[in-house]
């Protein structure tokens, strides 16, 4: 009789346990997610993107393991979206102009010739609606979206021939992204769009003269300065850049409440990482391409003035066409109004 009570009880325990501990042990699923950034590897960006993945994966304890690819590994890097919003990729870690064939409001997710600083960037983001017309964009191809990163302002372009006035841009064979390149097209500019690893083996054939990417710490890993002799400021077609993560909304709606609120304050971590480290990263490029024997050249304010001209010419002309490509812009006005008279009285000049 013992021994039948000894059974019973061990059983009765055993189904205890399993009931017990099977909650628990779905919520330790490990999730794996394949993702792939825009950029090769070896490159900042990409440093950047498998930072972004180590820390979720690490910081959810491995239930939400990222598998991180450079540029190309799985789909050719204009493809991305489309490989996300198939489920071909979880995610994908990059930027929003890449998208301007499809959507050609995209670009102001990154950044817009003239516009936002780094602060003004992440402000309208957060706190004048700029994430949630982001998200509206998107909605419709299955994707969800965050920022994980920023970056300060842009090179202008890199060229074997110095540029000083508007009439030196004629004749050039230059490599530009949404929306500037777009801006020079209608200006009548010989102007191609291409990923970031197709660049640099352009110009050393010949077949561009001059191009623009991005920062002096990405563009000294991607090779400008041993291509090009002269670098241009100031970078006023991306005066900041925001970075993206689009996640494929199956994908994402899996994810326990938890996780994505990891997501979603490891993306917002990174804004201040990428930031920091860019600009430290910038100060040492800028240093070496002085040592290289390269050349600055600053464009006079009358150049400047007559392109951001430009720009407004053309932002208005499409908003006049497209009513969310004209709702974005406004909230993008609007949002100047509000925040940049508080911004100026309540920044100290530096001297």
């Amino acid at each position: 009789m013992k021994k039948k009570s000894f059974w019973i009880l061990l059983g009765l325990v055993s189904v205890f346990s399993i009931w017990t501990l099977t909650p628990n042990a779905f919520a330790q699923k490990t999730i794996t997610w394949k993702v792939q950034s825009f950029v090769p590897a070896g490159t900042i960006y990409h440093e950047w993107a498998l930072d972004w993945a180590k820390k979720i994966t690490k910081s959810s304890g491995g239930r939400l393991k990222v598998t991180m690819h450079s540029a190309g590994e799985i789909v050719p890097p204009f493809e991305a979206f489309d490989a996300v919003k198939n489920g071909v990729l979880d995610a994908a870690y990059g930027y929003s102009a890449q998208w301007m064939g499809r959507m050609e409001e995209a670009p102001f997710f990154t950044a817009v010739p003239g516009g936002f600083g780094v602060l003004d960037n992440i402000m309208w983001m957060y706190k004048g609606g700029g994430l949630e017309l982001w998200q509206e964009l998107y909605d419709k191809h299955n994707i969800k979206v965050l920022p994980p990163g920023i970056i300060s302002m842009e090179i202008f372009m890199w060229t074997n021939k110095p540029v000083n006035k508007i009439e030196d841009f004629k004749g050039l064979k230059l490599r530009a992204m949404p929306f500037w390149g777009d801006i020079l097209k209608e200006k009548g500019y010989s102007v191609v769009f291409l990923p970031a690893g197709e660049i640099i083996p352009a110009m050393q054939r010949g077949v561009l003269d001059a191009a623009e990417y991005s920062i002096p710490a990405f563009d000294i890993t991607l090779g400008f300065p041993d291509v090009a002799k002269y670098y241009v400021y100031p970078g006023l077609h991306q005066p900041s850049s925001m970075l993206e993560v689009i996640m494929n909304k199956n994908s994402y709606d899996k994810l326990p409440d938890d996780l994505k609120e990891l997501v979603a304050n490891i993306c917002k971590a990174g804004l201040i990482e990428t930031y920091t480290w860019g600009e430290a990263a910038n100060v040492k490029a800028l240093g070496k391409f002085e040592k290289m024997g390269k050349i600055r050249i600053v464009l006079g304010q009358e150049v400047q003035a007559t392109m951001l001209k430009w720009c407004d010419e053309y932002l208005d002309k499409r908003a006049a066409k497209n009513p969310f490509f004209a709702k974005i812009l406004k909230s993008q006005r609007d949002f100047k109004q509000w925040w940049l008279p508080y911004k100026k009285f309540t920044t100290l000049e530096q001297k």
